[in-house]
């Protein structure tokens, strides 16, 4: 509960801060969405955001420092760093249309992994990826599709907004590729989760269980890659795009986590809820 209390802290921070920095830039001149539009509030919105990480980061410290997972600490740690470059200046790293790799890697491997660690019951200290990889091919696994959905969340954000985007000069890749193009990339990142979703599960690393709810995420992903392979390049009528990204991400997640939790006797997902 603690961990899940400040990853929302966390987020919150990086959502907050994505608007101000945009802000400051004016590629979110067109995005009603945008806190800083709603509220036109810049400079206090930005001290709250930075509250709102700082108590993050102070019950993540006490986590690791209650469970002793060196490794778990420096991938938070890793991951809020990755956070900030990603908007914030003199970075801005989504500018140059790398966004959705950073984002992968953050939520992925990266965060996905010290949940894992900091809940499981193995030993303290320091780990590699690949020593986690190699001793918990299901939990990497897992943090690959996390990373992915969360990643097609970041793709399918940007359709409506190709024209501010690039007068700024943010090359997102709906800016350096096009829409149609985009769209299709997203529907490939849905298909890419489904294979490695049944290809874990024909190989034995994903539980059977998972079987019973995973494709319970596919009419959401269905509505998805029809959405935007039918409305890309339409402006106004493509902005819902974020949100059924959104919407498959939280089913796909959710749905998987049930599977995972019905799994019985699986060494690999040591559970510990308090």
């Amino acid at each position: 509960l603690a961990q899940a209390a400040a990853g929302v802290l966390v987020i919150v921070w990086l959502n907050l801060t994505n608007d101000v920095f945009d802000a400051e830039t004016g590629v979110d001149v067109e995005k009603p969405e945008s806190v800083v539009n709603r509220t036109g509030e810049r400079e206090a919105l930005f001290w709250a955001a930075n509250a709102s990480l700082a108590l993050g980061i102070a019950i993540f410290v006490g986590v690791i420092l209650q469970t002793r997972q060196s490794t778990a600490g420096l991938m938070l740690l890793a991951s809020v760093c990755i956070g900030y470059v990603y908007q914030g200046p003199p970075f801005r790293l989504s500018y140059l249309g790398v966004g959705e790799i950073l984002c992968f890697f953050a939520f992925g491997p990266l965060a996905t992994s010290a949940f894992f660690l900091t809940q499981s019951a193995r030993s303290s200290g320091f780990a590699s990826m690949a020593q986690i990889a190699a001793g918990a091919p299901l939990v990497a696994w897992a943090a690959t599709l996390l990373g992915l959905t969360t990643a097609n969340i970041l793709l399918n954000s940007h359709y409506h907004q190709v024209e501010t985007d690039g007068r700024e000069g943010k090359m997102s890749p709906a800016v350096r590729l096009g829409t149609k193009v985009v769209s299709r990339l997203s529907c490939a990142l849905v298909a890419a989760c489904y294979g490695i979703y049944t290809a874990c599960l024909a190989r034995g690393t994903m539980p059977w269980s998972t079987l019973f709810f995973v494709p319970f995420s596919l009419p959401s992903a269905l509505r998805l890659a029809r959405f935007v392979l039918a409305n890309h390049a339409d402006k106004a009528a493509v902005k819902p795009a974020k949100f059924l990204a959104v919407k498959w991400h939280r089913n796909f997640a959710l749905l998987l986590s049930l599977g995972l939790l019905c799994s019985h006797g699986n060494a690999a997902i040591p559970i510990r809820l308090f």
